[in-house]
This record gives structure tokens, sequence and C-alpha cells, in this order.
């Protein structure tokens, strides 16, 4: 079992990623946490072939505004890598997903003002950044999870938040390449707001 989140480091004063691992009867193993200043938080985790973690977060450690980071450890907490991704404005990272041939998919939302459009980040497995993409649907797109089929679609979902404050959860789908194949939305009186989802494809 592999968790990721937060610790406030109070010896240091800075709020770093944590992550854990446990085995199955919820004993720790071992855990680490990364972060040299500022605030750095985990939003996703998952395992690669059995073999690796990857793990996506986000992080003011560089500098003034939020960046996207991507980490790679070993599944004995061994550190290999990070890469920060910063486009200059507020970045924030929410979920993460790995298609079958080991690219990473990132998904999060791109902040300037009160406005944010949502992003996705394609890396190789090792860290080199392959694309990205950015849609601005609404006064701010909120992506919370991602998806990848058998095709490389992509499927996202998230919360989609009108200039009045009023939300709807949506789903989009992409083509690999980052073009919007259709939308759907829930909207209802309550503010919906889709924060997981999985996909199950069916042989025919």
């Amino acid at each position: 079992i592999y968790i990721v989140g937060k610790f406030y480091n109070e010896t240091l004063g800075i709020t770093q990623i944590y992550i854990a691992k446990y085995d199955e009867n919820g004993s720790s193993i071992w855990n680490r946490t990364w972060g040299t200043s500022g605030t750095s938080t985990g939003e996703g985790i998952i395992v690669y072939n059995n073999q690796y973690l990857y793990i996506v977060g986000t992080t003011n450690s560089s500098g003034f505004t939020n960046d996207i980071i991507l980490l790679k450890y070993g599944l004995d907490g061994s550190y290999y890598s990070n890469q920060i991704f910063d486009s200059g404005v507020d970045d924030e990272a929410k979920g993460i997903t790995i298609d079958s041939s080991g690219s990473i998919y990132i998904t999060g939302k791109n902040s300037s003002g009160l406005e944010s459009d949502g992003l996705i980040l394609i890396y190789s497995q090792t860290g080199f950044l392959l694309n990205k993409y950015f849609w601005d649907k609404n006064f701010k797109d909120v992506p919370y999870d991602i998806e990848v089929d058998s095709y490389n679609n992509i499927y996202i979902c998230g919360a989609s938040i009108s200039s009045d404050l009023s939300s709807a959860s949506f789903i989009y789908k992409f083509t690999s390449t980052g073009t919007l194949i259709w939308e759907s939305y829930i909207n209802d009186t309550w503010n919906v707001i889709g924060s997981d989802m999985n996909i199950i494809e069916y042989m025919i």
C-alpha cells in the first residue's frame, strides 16, 4: 500500500510531500519526504511495472509561483529523480496515470488571476516532457482525475466553475494529441463536483 500527501516539518518550518509504504496488515515499511523550502504537497501516486513509483504534486520551492512536480522513486523508497513544470504562472497538479507504453499523464490547472485553465502534461519514463496541452472552456476548470484508454485517448473529470461561482461536474475526452473529442456535464442546484473516475473497456 502506497500513500502520498503532505507533512509539516516543524524543524524546517516547511510543508513537504509525504510518501509512505505499508504492508497488507497496515504496518509501516518506510516513509519519505520531499521539499527543501516553501510548500510542497503530494496529489497523486501510481505504481508502474511493479518497479517504480511516480508521484505528482505542487510546489513553490523554486520561486513565488506554484509549479507541478513529478517525482520518481523505487518501490523500496529509493529516490531517482524529479521534474518541475513551470508555465510562468500558478500551476497545480491534481491527477496522474500511465499508459501501456509507460508514458506518464498528469492533469491539473493553470491559473492567472481569478481564472484557471485545465492542462495535460505527458512525460516519458525518464522524465522528458513529451507534450503539454491547455484548454480554456469556462471561467474556471479544475481537473481532479485523469485516465487513458487502450487507444491513448485521454479522459479527465473535474469541476467547471462559472463566474457566478456555480459549478458543474465535467468529463472531457481528448485524443492523444490533445484535441477535444467530446464533453459532458452534470449540473444541478447542488453544485456537483466530480473528483475520481475509472475506465472499464469491453472487448467485442
